[in-house]
């Protein structure tokens, strides 16, 4: 609950663990509006959404993406081969060309002059760019539509099957919440007693490769005693 209200706070050295409290409110609001059927619900709902607070609120649209890809992919037919490339690249040109011209520092710069400087840095915090990541949400969104539909296509139209590709992803993304939360104390360790650590930043590209490589590793590694033994604790739970 550290960032709900007006007056979020830190806890600890693991700063990424600031959307931890942003999931709860999602998962909490999510459930009020879509699975609570007796009229008091709106009601429930505003309250809780003034507990939560305007940053929180923030960022709700580009978590509701993913709900809404959901939903439209179960909806929707197989594109067809180029219309599906098209959805799935274009967004990669609209970023490259949204860092070029550096867009996200300019939306910054402009919020804080349209809510003032004070309000977004107190107030806002983590949700300070809500602009930028409201189009780089709908850009993110788009390309996993296209790479869904890509997909469906190449296993409706020309029966491809890579069961061993399929298994490296699956293994990999059965780590990405133990990747989430390890990865930020490992790299201030790991930068630290590297070689070509400087305390005025290290620009050594052996130095930042070994850097990336080692803390991936080693979140694996976290991942293989925790995460990935979820099914062998619940059927030892559950029987």
């Amino acid at each position: 609950m550290n960032e709900w209200g007006l007056d979020g706070f830190r806890i600890g050295s693991n700063g990424p663990y600031w959307s931890l409290s942003y999931e709860v409110a999602y998962y909490i609001l999510f459930g009020l509006v879509f699975y609570l059927a007796h009229w008091w619900r709106w009601p429930l709902v505003a309250l809780v959404a003034i507990l939560f607070g305007p940053a929180v609120l923030a960022l709700s649209p580009a978590w509701l993406m993913g709900s809404a890809l959901y939903w439209l992919l179960k909806k929707t037919k197989t594109e067809s081969m180029w219309v599906s490339c098209v959805i799935f690249l274009f967004p990669l040109f609209i970023y490259v060309l949204c860092q070029y011209e550096d867009l996200p520092s300019i939306l910054l710069q402009n919020t804080r002059k349209g809510f003032g400087r004070d309000l977004v840095s107190d107030y806002l915090r983590f949700s300070d760019q809500f602009i930028w990541n409201f189009l780089l949400g709908i850009l993110i969104t788009m390309h996993f539509f296209g790479a869904a539909q890509l997909s469906r296509w190449l296993d409706t139209h020309q029966k491809i099957s890579m069961p061993a590709f399929e298994k490296v992803i699956r293994w990999f993304a059965k780590g990405s919440f133990s990747i989430y939360l390890v990865h930020y104390p490992l790299m201030q360790v790991l930068n630290v007693i590297l070689p070509g650590y400087s305390s005025a930043g290290s620009k050594e590209f052996w130095h930042g490769a070994a850097l990336l490589g080692l803390t991936l590793l080693l979140c694996l590694v976290f991942a293989q005693g925790t995460e990935r033994q979820l099914p062998r604790l619940k059927r030892l739970f559950t029987t």
